[in-house]
């Protein structure tokens, strides 16, 4: 038999539709059918998903598949970026841009920050809030719209951290460092204030100057203390253990004259912070805020800082006795001042009812025992007090002291 050229031909349709076949088969499951008489059959073959992921059409490798091609880069101009002085009656928004430096779609998957004060977003309306944020054509560049808001920043300077999360496989997050200096309502140089080493017994004041600055009406209504160095029970006092109450600052607000302004029609106020005599030895933080008729710092929020240092130290700061005392027992405790030096103690007094305490010199040391006792007629319950004394050393010096005293008395049993 001879054969002819339109053997040839019928051979090769019948061989290319039977690649095709297989094709399509292993595409779809090696159990599914396929109907090559479908007129859809043809229309799946070229619109199908491709190899390997690729985004062209039919079976024909897509450019993204192209080894010499290389991966989506993230591009900053830098690490950081100084917004400079913004508004602190609104919301600023400033562009960042960012570049894809690769060959492939850089995809941006979130965006975090530090602080809600310091937003960033790739669209202006914000509204997209799941999935990819945005993708970047390789070599093209989007803007990031970093978003200040005034009222999330106590004080006039915050830097905070964006951290952009992508798709590049050499920097999958990088963080952007953002600073943002708000324009300032008023000026207070020392709302972290450092007393240094100041001696205990001693009442000791800082002078600190506000002045405002904005042409808008303010004032300053008040200052109130948030916090202190022991145990915080109330504004301005500290409690060790829950037992009495030692007073650990003063504030006060004081309006200057007219005349006393530095700069005209800029009013100016002093705050003044006093350290209580009564301060234990060791470091002390104290924590205040000014309250204004600021909209955004309506609280400002400061602190101060100090060594107390002593010739002497009390032990215990706190005479207590664990279970309560059985109540017609007089004895409470006793602490013990311990000094380098000699010295006296004087004017021992005793704030509350029910308590008495006497100084009593130790022979041969520089100590004196503080021993407290109790009326035996003091009812049961919870009670509590404190003792006043004056620590004066050779030379004059008058250190003023308050010991806490706290006990539970017991109801005798019938």
């Amino acid at each position: 038999m001879r054969i002819r050229g339109i053997h040839i031909i019928f051979i090769g349709i019948i061989g290319v539709s039977l690649f095709v076949f297989i094709a399509v088969a292993r595409t779809r499951g090696l159990d599914s059918r396929v109907d090559v008489g479908d007129p859809g059959f043809y229309e799946s073959v070229t619109e199908g998903p491709t190899p390997m992921g690729s985004e062209g059409g039919g079976l024909v490798p897509g450019v993204d598949d192209n080894p010499d091609l290389s991966p989506p880069k993230i591009e900053m101009p830098s690490e950081s970026v100084d917004l400079g002085v913004l508004p602190n009656t609104k919301k600023s928004v400033t562009e960042y841009m960012i570049k894809n430096g690769g060959d492939r779609p850089l995809v941006i998957r979130q965006i975090q920050t530090t602080c809600a004060c310091t937003m960033g977003y790739f669209s202006e309306s914000r509204d997209l809030v799941s999935g990819p944020l945005v993708t970047i054509p390789p070599g093209q560049s989007r803007p990031l719209y970093i978003e200040i808001d005034p009222f999330r920043i106590n004080g006039w300077e915050a830097t905070k951290t964006l951290t952009i999360w992508s798709n590049d496989p050499a920097h999958p997050q990088v963080m952007l460092d953002v600073t943002s200096r708000i324009e300032p309502e008023f000026e207070f140089e020392n709302a972290k204030y450092d007393f240094g080493r100041v001696p205990r017994g001693a009442k000791h004041s800082a002078t600190l100057l506000l002045r405002q600055l904005t042409d808008e009406p303010f004032d300053i209504k008040g200052a109130r203390a948030t916090g202190n160095a022991v145990m915080p029970a109330q504004p301005g006092v500290s409690a060790a253990s829950g037992g009495a109450m030692i007073p650990t600052f003063d504030l006060r607000v004081i309006k200057r004259a007219k005349d006393q302004w530095e700069i005209a029609n800029k009013p100016e106020w002093i705050i003044e912070v006093s350290l209580s005599p009564s301060l234990p030895d060791g470091a002390f933080n104290g924590y205040y805020e000014i309250e204004t008729t600021s909209e955004r710092l309506d609280h400002f929020a400061c602190s101060f800082s100090a060594e107390v240092v002593s010739f002497f130290r009390v032990v215990p700061e706190l005479i207590s006795r664990r279970g309560g005392l059985a109540q017609g027992v007089t004895n409470v405790g006793s602490a013990t001042i311990l000094a380098e030096s000699p010295f006296t103690v004087n004017d021992v007094e005793v704030e509350g009812p029910w308590f008495d305490a006497v100084a009593v010199p130790v022979e041969g040391e520089n100590s004196v025992k503080i021993n407290v006792t109790v009326d035996p007629e003091a009812p049961a319950g919870p009670k509590m007090a404190a003792v006043n004394m004056n620590i004066v050393t050779e030379d004059g010096r008058i250190f003023e002291h308050k010991l806490s005293v706290v006990v539970k008395i017991n109801a005798a049993s019938n």
